[in-house]
């Protein structure tokens, strides 16, 4: 099977320490540190964003 890839922009406000909001609240991912973010953005996998399509990075 063919993996497919999703792009999900990463909350600048988060990033500085400085979002107020859940991250289920938050329409940008709020990665774990150990998460690699490239250009503002984390690649997850498609089928996962299915899963957890609220928030992908709940309880990974």
């Amino acid at each position: 099977k063919e993996f497919k890839e999703y792009k999900l922009d990463v909350c600048r406000e988060y990033m500085r320490g400085r979002c107020t909001r859940s991250d289920q609240g938050c329409k940008y991912a709020h990665p774990p540190p150990y998460v690699e973010v490239i250009d503002g953005k984390v690649i997850v996998c498609f089928d996962f964003t299915k899963v957890k399509f609220v928030s992908p990075f709940l309880n990974i």
